[in-house]
């Protein structure tokens, strides 16, 4: 069967072509997609506007800075260039958090992740 994918492009019906069209929508989805998952939080990928950038902790471990910032124990070491001026901070004790995650509860999902004790 041709399908017209060799020069007889008068053989593809519309239908076809649509389909053929959404059959490849999904497939570039499918590899483009991010499959990076936030430890803490559990929401695929980079959340500009929310968490923030998924940030590498360990091997297949990522977390966004915003998780990560919010998260009890976790604090900034601000770095400072010549003149004085910050250019920017290390977050330190990322490692001993995201491992003391892995068995606290979220208090809302049930779900691991959990960073802050509910009041």
């Amino acid at each position: 069967c041709n399908l017209g994918l060799l020069g007889n492009e008068d053989l593809l019906s519309p239908q076809i072509d649509n389909e053929v069209r959404r059959s490849l929508a999904q497939v570039d989805y499918q590899i483009n997609r991010d499959p990076r998952i936030c430890c803490l939080c559990r929401i695929v990928g980079d959340v500009p506007d929310v968490q923030g950038r998924l940030l590498y902790v360990d091997v297949n471990v990522f977390a966004h800075v915003n998780c990560l910032c919010f998260s009890k124990g976790v604090y900034e070491f601000k770095v400072q260039k010549n003149m004085g001026q910050v250019s920017g901070g290390l977050l330190c004790n990322v490692q001993s958090v995201v491992a003391r995650s892995r068995t606290a509860l979220c208090d809302f999902c049930g779900c691991p992740g959990g960073t802050i004790k509910c009041w």
